[in-house]
């Protein structure tokens, strides 16, 4: 379960993943509402801000650009700087 950095919400793994192929297999311009929807749902899950869905979707913007659509696992050192 990777942790956004900056925040209190961890993600699913498994959710992830899902998410992952449903933005490989949308047009360009549906991506980014399924990201937001999906970091929504998490927010609300979590029970943190409205203001933090912003962190959220980039960051499962930026694992799927970059990780996910080859299904690597996450390097967390890259984060170790991030608070």
């Amino acid at each position: 379960m990777p942790n956004v950095p900056g925040t209190k919400i961890w993600l699913r793994k498994k959710e992830l993943n899902a998410i992952c192929r449903a933005i490989e297999a949308t047009n360009p311009m549906g991506r980014l509402p399924i990201a937001e929807d999906f970091a929504v749902h998490n927010v609300k899950r979590a029970k943190q801000a409205r203001s933090q869905v912003g962190t959220v979707r980039k960051f499962v913007i930026w694992y799927w650009f970059n990780l996910g659509h080859e299904g690597r696992e996450l390097p967390m050192e890259r984060f170790k700087g991030i608070q």
